[in-house]
């Protein structure tokens, strides 16, 4: 008798191998969207500023806060005559977005400027995201489309900024516009040394902080120079401590002797960290 073959073993085979395939295509898309949330840098709640520059060298600082629903927008028309743009403004920038167009025009031209206009070109953001030159996600793009549409008109801020301004009145401006409202909560008594020979850089970092939303009590100069920069708190490590860590790429630790501290935080500024700091 001839054996009829039905090729069920050679179907099971090419079920098997389809599943086994689109496992590994779900994994790897579930990889992918646990590193886009791992490096995301906006958590939809605290102050997020970041840069946008274009074709045309012109600049935007959009700022948002999700606890308070507010927004702040910074539009720099001829750029900043000091880079980076933070050092200009004495005020942390947490991303930067560089944009092959001139993108910023649609800003900048604008009668008025509200959330959906905010929304709109944060949306062409998103849309282009393959052709950017960023730091940031897709995902904190989008919680930033979010949130801008769902901005109050009177929590909304807009200033022109031009080169001719002088350091108090930048000051003034980047204090209104990007100040972190839980830092002002926890108030964290801060003290800067300055251990380097750059004369003027505890000032700079002082107005720094202070823009931010940071009490700072004293700047200090170092007896002597030290390489190492780096903050020291005491008690818990805070909010306050986390962002100064985090923007200014130090080491935070616990001091082990309070009574050498006039004040909750103290940041030392090294010698090695005096050309690359943001302020």
């Amino acid at each position: 008798m001839r054996t009829i073959r039905t090729g069920i073993g050679s179907q099971q085979a090419a079920f098997l191998f389809f599943g086994f395939l689109a496992a590994v295509v779900g994994l790897s898309l579930l990889l992918k969207g646990v590193m886009v949330v791992v490096q995301s840098k906006f958590d939809g709640q605290h102050r997020f500023s970041f840069l946008v520059t274009d074709a045309q060298k012109s600049s935007v600082v959009l700022s948002f806060e999700g606890i308070s629903k507010s927004a702040s927008v910074a539009l720099l028309p001829n750029g900043a005559p000091i880079r980076p743009i933070s050092r200009f403004l004495q005020s942390p920038l947490h991303a930067s977005v560089s944009v092959r167009s001139n993108q910023i025009s649609s800003l900048i031209d604008a009668k008025e400027l509200d959330s959906g206009t905010i929304a709109l070109f944060i949306g062409k953001l998103i849309i282009s995201y393959r052709n950017l030159q960023t730091d940031m996600t897709i995902l904190d793009l989008i919680r930033l489309w979010w949130i801008a549409q769902r901005v109050p008109k009177n929590m909304l801020t807009v200033t022109s900024i031009t080169p001719s301004l002088n350091e108090y009145e930048i000051d003034a401006i980047s204090s209104s516009l990007f100040s972190d409202k839980i830092i002002e909560q926890e108030n964290s008594t801060i003290e800067i040394v300055n251990a380097t020979n750059v004369t003027g850089l505890g000032n700079r970092l002082a107005r720094f902080i202070s823009n931010m939303g940071g009490t700072v009590v004293a700047v200090l100069t170092a007896d002597s120079l030290q390489d190492k920069s780096q903050i020291i708190y005491i008690g818990k490590k805070t909010y306050t401590v986390e962002k100064l860590a985090g923007l200014l790429r130090l080491e935070a630790v616990e001091s082990r002797a309070q009574n050498n501290l006039l004040s909750d935080i103290r940041i030392i500024i090294g010698t090695g960290s005096s050309t690359s700091a943001p302020f």
